[in-house]
């Protein structure tokens, strides 16, 4: 089976997301004021507070972004890597996929493994607990 390619952050976040998330993985801890502040350096238009912070609220409660009350304001940082955002969304794909089919998704991964021994290879490594890191 011929396998497509693998996603990358822009195909699950929005681009407003990711420009979020790429100001977050840079400087590690930020408000929403700064986020925007760092957002607007670049733009011609610029964006208002409120857009930034709905978007960050969001982000937080997906488990994208995690956030501490500080005073009045929160900071915010990633909650994860790019690496261990898509390994999240993988996982609630695969989640959807056997709340939706049950025993007809597992059936169905298991044929589509079949004709792959690389992936049969990373199945077998994930399920005994290791990740790709620990094979190099």
């Amino acid at each position: 089976m011929k396998w497509r390619r693998q996603k990358d952050v822009a195909d699950i976040l929005g681009p407003l997301e990711l420009e979020v998330m790429a100001a977050l993985w840079q400087a590690d801890v930020m408000t929403v004021g700064e986020v925007l502040t760092k957002l607007n350096d670049t733009r011609r238009s610029p964006l208002a507070y409120t857009s930034v912070q709905t978007v960050m609220t969001r982000l937080a409660d997906k488990g994208i972004l995690q956030r501490v009350r500080k005073g009045r304001a929160y900071q915010y940082r990633a909650a994860t890597d790019e690496q261990g955002l898509l390994a999240l969304r993988a996982g609630q794909r695969v989640a959807e996929l056997l709340d939706d089919y049950g025993d007809l998704a597992i059936a169905g991964f298991a044929a589509a493994l079949e004709s792959d021994p690389k992936a049969l290879e990373t199945l077998h490594r994930a399920l005994n607990g290791q990740d790709d890191e620990s094979q190099k």
